[in-house]
């Protein structure tokens, strides 16, 4: 098992993180917001990331760090999207206007 910490930041309006189906974090006023969660290490896990712009840019940031891990943006070496075929992989992503 690995602790991860979680940061979610460059959002000003609504924002959530879920890992697994699981809410990690949630935030009508997203700045810097944090949540933990313990995690299989090696394993790959669902990670869906929700928010809403009501004005102006949108843009988010997810960054993690644990004991191991500076805090660093997660690279896209660790995110497999669905609509990419690989065999094994849960992820997926879809961009709703």
């Amino acid at each position: 098992m690995i602790q991860l910490e979680l940061r979610l930041s460059d959002s000003d309006d609504a924002a959530r993180v879920l890992i697994d189906g699981g809410l990690i974090i949630e935030s009508q006023k997203c700045t810097n917001i944090t949540g933990k969660i313990k995690l299989l290490k090696g394993a790959l896990h669902e990670i869906t990331v929700e928010f809403y712009e009501y004005t102006g840019p949108a843009a988010i940031r997810l960054e993690w760090a644990s004991p191991e891990i500076a805090k660093q943006p997660i690279a896209a070496y660790y995110l497999y999207p669905r609509s990419v075929p690989l065999r094994g992989s849960p992820f997926y992503y879809s961009i709703i206007p």
